[in-house]
């Protein structure tokens, strides 16, 4: 985390050392990975709906690296995958019909479905 930190300090102006080492960093870590633990904002009231609102978060997380990527000029061509185990959630996303079980849901959640249609992730 400290390389890190210490690394975006010349994002935008990088030179070739600092290419370099992003570079190491990436090869060190064997992957890009997110990970963040706080308390959920909003109750779910099922276990799909938890699933979907977790899936929503990790789609503004991987948002935000493929963002992140193209201010570095490294540009992703194909959608981040997004592994979801839970077909009601899944069905949730592929839906975009609010029924009575997903009516309550936020609409900060639903931006799943156009992250999806503009190519950014799949499920």
């Amino acid at each position: 985390m400290f390389v890190a930190s210490l690394l975006s300090r010349f994002m935008h102006n990088p030179s070739q050392i600092h290419m370099g080492v992003g570079k190491r960093i990436l090869r060190y870590l064997q992957g890009v990975f997110s990970w963040c633990s706080k308390k959920q904002q909003t109750v779910a009231q099922s276990s799909a709906e938890a699933e979907y609102v977790a899936t929503a978060l990790a789609t503004s997380q991987a948002i935000w690296l493929r963002r992140i990527f193209e201010d570095i000029r490294e540009k992703q061509m194909k959608p981040t995958t997004i592994f979801c185990d839970s077909l009601s959630a899944i069905a949730i996303v592929k839906n975009p019909v609010h029924n009575r079980r997903t009516k309550h849901i936020a609409l900060k959640h639903h931006f799943i479905r156009e992250a999806i249609e503009d190519g950014e992730v799949q499920l």
